[in-house]
């Protein structure tokens, strides 16, 4: 007859359990903010390009019917008289405020004066991205 042992029991303790868990905590705390930098760039990127598609669409539609264009708007078709109507951004889904969000950012605009303003704010400062972007358009038309 064998003689049972402490010492020959298989499987792990407690305490391996706890080491385990604890360095794999600190491995992934220490990963975790290099997996956020390039979505943080990308974001920012995208935003100021996307800005800067705004401004060229709403020159273009204040050149062809010699006035601004909101938010709401953009999402609609261009031109119906030509043989192939399309939205300028179809992408844009404006809330209530006519502001719409895009790539961890919210962009809004305000009509000033002299022209249009285009904002981009981070919605999670640090995550989404870390600067805030502006584009104006002047609103006056060509003579």
């Amino acid at each position: 007859m064998k003689k049972l042992s402490l010492h020959s029991q298989h499987g792990f303790t407690l305490l391996d359990l706890v080491l385990t868990a604890a360095i794999l905590s600190v491995v992934a705390g220490l990963a975790f903010p290099s997996f956020y930098e390039p979505r943080r760039l990308e974001n920012e990127a995208c935003a100021e390009d996307l800005l800067q598609m705004i401004a060229s669409v709403e020159q273009i539609w204040m050149n062809e019917k010699q006035a601004f264009v909101t938010f709401p708007r953009l999402s609609e078709p261009f031109d119906i008289s030509r043989s192939v109507s399309y939205p300028l951004l179809p992408f844009f889904f404006p809330n209530n405020h006519g502001e719409f969000r895009y790539g961890g950012y919210l962009f809004s605009m305000e009509v000033q004066e002299n022209g249009l303003d285009f904002f981009a704010h981070p919605v999670l400062s640090g995550y989404s991205g870390t600067k805030e972007f502006q584009v104006s358009v002047s609103t006056s038309m060509p003579e």
